[in-house]
């Protein structure tokens, strides 16, 4: 009563008021147990979320299972088993998996090379963003190439030129004319 007497009755009253709107307690518990995680009432906050959560998170359990096939941890190294989770993970478009298939086929590790391929899928990746694959796009436009694609410097000049603006200066133009360097191989 000490409280009220001081004059701080609004905070009591909507205490109060509160108190008996509410409904029982074991209906709050029964909500709770209906949904422990509030999973649907985000669901319904912004439809989609969880679908997109989970294929973020498929994608980069099957890139990181391509990462250990392809580098040998864990398991024995083995190209082809790395393309095949790289493939996965890229139809739900990882942009590392994404990546990773432009070198397997510019490189021909675990499947046969194809520079066409490599192609689509480094403008695949560049197209969400990553930066090496850019690059290397740039790589494959500028070389004078045996396999029927198209020498196009400019276009070469211009993914180098994004390089640089995305976030990494030393894969940028001007780098790269002092210091050129290619797509390697193992």
């Amino acid at each position: 009563m000490r409280y009220i007497r001081r004059g701080n009755v609004a905070p009591v009253l909507a205490a109060l008021l509160i108190l008996f709107t509410l409904s029982h307690p074991r209906d709050a518990h029964a909500a709770i147990d209906r949904d422990p995680y509030g999973l649907e009432k985000a669901d319904k906050i912004a439809p989609g979320w969880m679908e997109a959560r989970m294929k973020t998170y498929l994608a980069d359990l099957w890139f990181e299972r391509g990462e250990q096939y392809s580098n040998g941890t864990i398991v024995k190294q083995n190209h082809e088993a790395a393309f095949k989770w790289y493939e996965k993970a890229a139809h739900l478009d990882h942009p590392e998996a994404l990546f990773d298939l432009g070198i397997a086929y510019h490189c021909g590790q675990g499947v046969e090379a194809n520079i066409h391929l490599a192609a689509t899928w480094f403008q695949s990746a560049a197209d969400l963003g990553h930066v090496r694959a850019h690059h290397s796009l740039g790589h494959l436009y500028s070389d004078t190439n045996d396999d029927g694609l198209a020498q196009d410097v400019d276009k070469a000049h211009e993914l180098w030129r994004r390089a640089g603006e995305i976030g990494r200066p030393s894969l940028g133009l001007e780098n790269h004319l002092e210091n050129p360097h290619n797509v390697q191989c193992e």
